[in-house]
């Protein structure tokens, strides 16, 4: 897991928001990064379904 930088404090509201757009599109990253991961592990959910159905012959409907 990556560590997290130390920001220094704003000295004024130009600084402030800088720092806050930096933020807001790491968030945006990983926000969509998330997301791409659910839907794998969504993905990868059903493929073990349908594996253990044919494994232990059950029916699966589609």
């Amino acid at each position: 897991m990556a560590k997290h930088k130390k920001v220094r404090e704003p000295q004024n509201l130009e600084e402030a928001l800088v720092i806050i757009r930096k933020q807001e599109a790491i968030i945006a990253k990983q926000a969509a990064k998330f997301e791409e991961l659910e839907a794998k592990s969504l993905e990868l959910s059903e493929t073990v379904k349908l594996l253990m159905a044919r494994i232990y012959g059950k029916k699966v409907k589609f």
